[in-house]
């Protein structure tokens, strides 16, 4: 029959039994022993009884010695001990009495009388020793020998001899009764250290009966766990064992939705994870490390993880693990991916050891930093630019203010070197109001100023802007005849324009042309500017309208520039509603475009 007592209340029980039958067993021991203690305590009093008594009469007798000293011979030390060992007396007896049994009562009080006799015949002895002349003491010695002899021998000493005697009777039983109660004591060790077992094994029965069963199906439960099998059935039951398989049902469903939650977070992280073991080979992958590696689950999964990272000058798996461990766990390094393409992928790479129930492994974090190399090469070509195109002019104006505040410059040549300070200046402004044009483009904060305007007039207004730079090359500007008008803010598609040319005419051959093309169509129209100069690779193309990008790193010196005239162009362009791009070819030339609605609305 299952039992309903709580494993807590069958606890209470087995500890109140065991508790009630040690303090009967210690309480009858300590009776035992304070018993022993009583019998130990009383034979050491007896023993002193008999040394007391003895005492007294010893005390007794040599009092009776030293008056009959005194009486003959006067001698005053004999006096002195008598009169020590009189006022010893009353000290033994007060013991004796106080320690006495019951039944020798009667027999010290007749101690007690015939002491005062035997002390009040001495006393007077005495006084009439010292009245008497020394020739008249014989006679009195004798009587004094009369009057204590009787006293002492025929009443003291018997009565001194049976209280000693029936001490002794008591101090002989002693023994025996300390006999006993050790033998007591033995018999109830024995029987107590019995019957707690019997209690003990009795009462572990009771308590065990109907746990032990279920505590190995709990023990099985967490073997199952940890081998991610299914659980025994829940226990029966309404007591601690029974709700603690409850609980621990319920954990391990926690645990199968934490771990499915735990791999959907996984899986859903924008970084790649893998889990390696310490020999390098990979356990498992999430879906991003596929998707920026470029393969699949399967293909990684036992693969050693020097393929995806590979260290150059690393080639045996043994020594890369004993490389990396120390260099990458709890840190963060650089590293070029390996993908499944060939190519390499700019990575943040580092390790977190963890533990799992069957064995340690390292956790792996891989982070696509493409983006932020192409922003540091954008630093870097803006801090290229700033060295040509603000150091350059400004050191320029410094050297041109120094001749002049020094007077070393001639008058012939202050003209010529203050127009090239102006230009220098002015280069510096139009750079300045690039990155601030470009900035409000793509912020969306630079107004624009819609109207309608003709496309021969933004033609003549570019043409004008750049004809002192296309004569300087003896290059000729192909323009077409249009009359066609559009809403559009004239000065900005003016700029667009003029970037577009001022390009094609830096990269084309002295003497030869740049062709502007109109291609208008219903809903817009299209700009079309075409150049004979190198030519644009191909995967240069997408980049040249990114900030600070151009297909040379030499040209920001050799041919002038910032980088940021086609970002411009792209943001105006854009901001009209409309597209720019470039077609070419290496050795034959570009042709940028650019087109945009003919009726733009106003937001």
């Amino acid at each position: 029959m299952q039992t309903r007592l709580s494993l807590s209340l069958k606890g209470l029980i087995l500890v109140s039994v065991l508790l009630i039958v040690e303090l009967l067993f210690v309480g009858s021991l300590g009776v035992l022993l304070r018993s022993a203690e009583d019998e130990a305590r009383r034979y050491q009093q007896v023993k002193e009884i008999v040394r007391k008594t003895t005492d007294l009469a010893s005390v007794v007798y040599d009092a009776g010695e030293c008056i009959k000293q005194y009486g003959g011979s006067r001698d005053p030390a004999a006096l002195q001990k008598f009169d020590g060992l009189v006022a010893k007396i009353p000290e033994i007896v007060a013991w004796l009495r106080k320690n006495v049994g019951q039944e020798e009562v009667a027999l010290l009080d007749r101690i007690e009388t015939n002491l005062s006799k035997g002390r009040r015949v001495m006393q007077l002895i005495r006084n009439k020793i010292e009245t008497t002349p020394l020739l008249e003491m014989l006679p009195l010695v004798q009587a004094a020998n009369l009057r204590l002899d009787p006293l002492l021998h025929d009443q003291l000493l018997p009565d001194f001899l049976k209280l000693r005697q029936k001490e002794e009777e008591i101090e002989s039983k002693i023994p025996e009764k300390q006999r006993q109660v050790r033998e007591q004591t033995a018999q109830l060790l024995y029987v107590g250290v019995g019957l707690n077992i019997l209690f003990a094994v009795v009462l572990i029965l009771f308590f065990m009966k109907g746990i032990t069963t279920r505590l190995a199906i709990l023990v099985d439960n967490t073997r199952r766990l940890a081998a991610k099998q299914q659980l025994n059935p829940a226990i029966s039951g309404s007591d601690e064992i029974a709700s603690l398989d409850r609980t621990f049902h319920e954990m391990a469903a926690a645990l199968d939705e934490a771990a499915r939650n735990e791999r959907a977070v996984i899986e859903s992280m924008p970084v790649g994870v893998l889990v390696i073991k310490h020999d390098g080979l990979i356990d498992s992958v999430n879906s991003r490390t596929q998707e920026m590696l470029g393969y699949d689950s399967t293909e990684l999964v036992g693969v050693h993880i020097m393929k995806l990272l590979p260290l150059i000058n690393e080639l045996e798996p043994e020594k890369y693990m004993s490389s990396i461990y120390p260099r990458y766990v709890g840190r963060v390094g650089e590293f070029k991916a390996q993908k499944k393409s060939g190519d390499e992928l700019a990575v943040e790479f580092s390790l977190k050891e963890f533990s799992l129930s069957y064995g340690s492994r390292l956790l792996a974090i891989i982070l696509d930093v493409t983006e932020r190399y192409e922003i540091q090469k954008m630093r870097q070509a803006f801090v290229a630019m700033v060295s040509h195109e603000l150091r350059t002019p400004l050191t320029g104006v410094h050297a041109f203010l120094s001749l002049v505040s020094t007077g070393r410059l001639p008058a012939e040549k202050l003209e010529p070197k203050a127009r090239a300070a102006e230009g220098s200046i002015m280069r510096l402004i139009a750079l300045v109001n690039e990155l601030l044009d470009l900035e409000k483009l793509e912020s969306g904060t630079l107004s624009m100023t819609l109207a309608p305007v003709a496309v021969s007039t933004i033609l003549e207004m570019s043409d004008q802007s750049v004809a002192g730079v296309a004569e300087k090359k003896d290059i000729f500007i192909d323009l077409p005849a249009s009359d066609t008008k559009l809403i559009a803010d004239a000065d900005r598609l003016v700029q667009v324009l003029v970037n577009l040319l001022s390009n094609a005419i830096k990269f084309s051959p002295e003497g030869s042309a740049v062709r502007v093309v109109i291609n208008e169509e219903d809903e817009s129209i299209e700009f079309r500017v075409k150049d004979r100069g190198r030519g644009i690779p191909q995967r240069y193309r997408d980049t040249i309208f990114e900030r600070f990008q151009q297909v040379e790193a030499a040209d920001s010196t050799k041919k002038g520039g910032t980088g940021l005239g086609l970002p411009i162009c792209k943001a105006i362009v854009e901001q009209h509603g409309g597209t720019i791009g470039v077609e070419s070819e290496e050795g034959k030339g570009s042709e940028f475009w650019f087109k945009i609605p003919r009726n733009l609305k106003s937001s």
